[in-house]
């Protein structure tokens, strides 16, 4: 792995530290179960993904600067999220309008 991939993993990371952050400024009986494996999950899955997404920019030719690496790092969540939401096998429902 070269350092595109490498800053796109800990750009994944990072975004696990904004959330901790986060959850330290939530009230105690707000927090979420720190003792539920689910919780962790994020921690390694969008690394990951970060990861997963730089190398398959670079396969594609793309160039990746640092920060346009670290940037897809950060963004693995959204692009992810996006990725699943737009399901090309799902046919779209016809509305044949009022009075039908």
């Amino acid at each position: 792995m070269d350092s595109s991939t490498w800053l796109a993993i800990f750009g994944g990371f990072l975004i696990n530290i904004l959330h901790l952050v986060e959850y330290a400024k939530l009230p105690k009986e707000k927090r979420p179960d720190f003792k539920d494996i689910l919780f962790y999950v994020p921690y390694v899955a969008w690394p990951v993904s970060g990861g997963v997404l730089a190398f398959a920019y670079q396969s594609s030719g793309i160039v990746l600067s640092p920060i346009l690496a670290l940037n897809v790092g950060l963004s693995a969540p959204l692009i992810v999220r996006a990725m699943a939401e737009s399901n090309p096998i799902k046919t779209p429902s016809i509305d044949p309008g009022d009075g039908a």
